[in-house]
């Protein structure tokens, strides 16, 4: 992993036709949000490609007015719209998305956008500034800082990123291919899962310390929206039954002292499972951090 001192270079050509995915669900109030930073990327807007999913939305008449707002930004950009029959959940979608990606031709790149998050003007310049000054060597390029909460700092180190969202990366897509998305993989917490699983499988890391990702903070989301703590709580749960199959109690330590608001449920949650997996998860909670 290598930590790139940011330097624009303005005589460098970009060549590089890139993706922008966008899981989309129910999220019609929001999708203008990325789309308008878009019109505002310096990167050559020939060489953009948008993929939006829309998870089978629930609300009446949301793909009609998906349809209708993304139809003012197709004089700008080329985009595609599909629509999954049945709702699979966040952490299948983008990988419905990346599917979808692998059908397009000759885009070597892409990044996930959030349906309410922003780019700023230059992040794939930034992005690319860096690639092309190493050979295209890497296989992901971090442009998301956030301030980080108690262990959370901890976490992205032992995932060598710098945040281990799946947001404000840019992504070589032969890299992403290699990697495997596990159907296990429950719909909250569900980037950092991804990239515990696939911690071993060898990639390139450049981290470049400039926000260039705007992570926009919603109410109504799945993360925050108290209606869904039960289902997020059983979530991380299960995201952490995988690595406590692994015996890797340091790092499980780690994600239950950042998430440390649902300790009341993980604690009633193993303790109903019993057994070895309950052992499993006393020693982790033993374990020193």
């Amino acid at each position: 992993m290598k930590i790139f001192n940011f330097i624009t270079h303005t005589h460098n050509k970009y060549t590089k036709k890139v993706a922008i995915l966008i899981p989309y669900y129910n999220n019609s109030k929001t999708i203008s949000t990325p789309l308008k930073s878009f019109l505002k990327l310096k990167y050559p807007h020939k060489l953009l490609k948008i993929i939006i999913c829309d998870d089978c939305s629930n609300i009446e008449g949301e793909c009609e007015k998906l349809n209708e707002i993304v139809q003012g930004y197709k004089k700008h950009f080329d985009i595609t719209i599909y629509q999954n029959k049945t709702n699979v959940g966040s952490a299948l979608n983008r990988a419905a998305l990346f599917n979808h990606l692998l059908k397009e031709k000759d885009i070597e790149y892409f990044a996930y956008v959030d349906a309410d998050d922003k780019l700023k003007p230059k992040f794939f310049n930034c992005c690319f500034d860096v690639q092309i000054k190493n050979d295209y060597k890497y296989d992901v390029v971090c442009a998301f800082k956030i301030r980080s909460k108690f262990g959370h700092k901890k976490i992205a180190n032992f995932l060598k990123l710098d945040t281990w969202s799946l947001w404000g990366k840019l992504y070589k897509t032969s890299w992403y291919a290699s990697t495997f998305y596990s159907t296990k993989i429950a719909n909250y917490t569900e980037d950092l899962t991804f990239w515990y699983i696939n911690i071993n499988i060898k990639r390139q890391t450049c981290l470049i310390h400039k926000k260039l990702y705007i992570y926009v903070k919603n109410c109504s989301s799945m993360s925050h929206e108290r209606n869904n703590f039960d289902k997020n709580g059983l979530d991380l749960c299960r995201n952490c039954e995988i690595i406590l199959k692994d015996k890797n109690y340091y790092f499980c330590k780690l994600v239950l002292a950042e998430f440390a608001y649902f300790k009341s449920f993980y604690l009633n949650y193993f303790q109903s499972k019993g057994g070895e997996i309950y052992e499993d998860f006393k020693k982790a909670l033993n374990t020193a951090i």
